[in-house]
């Protein structure tokens, strides 16, 4: 008997079906560029909620934020002015909302609804004690 070198073409075929199946996997698994672009919108605002937050509280006096499609503008308390600013990404939008932050550290409770163009949609959120997180729902 001859002996083979080698793989078979139905082992190829095999290892390549499998090797497609992992790659379909993990691009499922990845999220989409509006979603990531979202997720990053919410980091930003959340980062800026918190930085005005403290600046109520260390100056006494309250932070008003008005959160809509252009972006967010922050006035009172000596707010530094370079926290007003507009949307990172195009296609990103918010419902027009009124946030009052401070200077007491209880507020009330608090949200924002963030959403893109093409279907993606993220809450900012805060229970008036904890800090402002992300999430899916309200």
């Amino acid at each position: 008997m001859l002996r083979q070198n080698g793989f078979t073409l139905l082992e190829l075929l095999v290892v390549l079906s499998i090797a497609a199946l992992l790659v379909v996997g993990a691009s499922l698994a990845l999220p989409s560029g509006a979603h990531r672009h979202l997720e990053q919108e919410a980091q930003k605002m959340i980062a800026l909620l918190e930085t005005a937050r403290a600046q109520s509280r260390a100056s006494g006096q309250a932070v008003k934020v008005l959160v809509n499609e252009q972006g967010m503008r922050f006035s009172g308390a000596q707010t530094d002015k370079k926290l007003s600013t507009g949307w990172l990404y195009e296609g990103t939008s918010a419902a027009s909302t009124h946030l009052v932050l401070g200077p007491e550290p209880v507020i009330a409770p608090q949200s924002v609804h963030l959403f893109s163009t093409n279907g993606a949609s993220s809450w900012i959120v805060t229970d008036g004690v904890r800090p402002f997180v992300a999430r899916n729902t309200p």
